[in-house]
């Protein structure tokens, strides 16, 4: 028996899509996944760890006593 009720006219759901708007959606997402990775990468770069902060930390404030 077919329940008239329940049936969705694909056109009138808001949930179904398109190929080309799921393609879309991703290529969005996907762009804006490699922009997070590369900022990420230039504060990785920007970001001194370890004994060379360390060694600036001292030498900086060496410099400033000196002074």
């Amino acid at each position: 028996m077919f329940n008239c009720y329940n049936f969705m006219v694909p056109e009138k759901n808001q949930t179904w899509k398109s190929a080309y708007e799921i393609n879309i959606a991703a290529l969005e997402y996907e762009k804006q996944w490699q922009q997070m990775h590369f900022e990420e990468a230039q504060a990785r770069e920007k970001q001194v760890t370890g004994f060379w902060s360390f060694l600036k930390t001292s030498m900086t404030l060496l410099t400033s006593l000196i002074r």
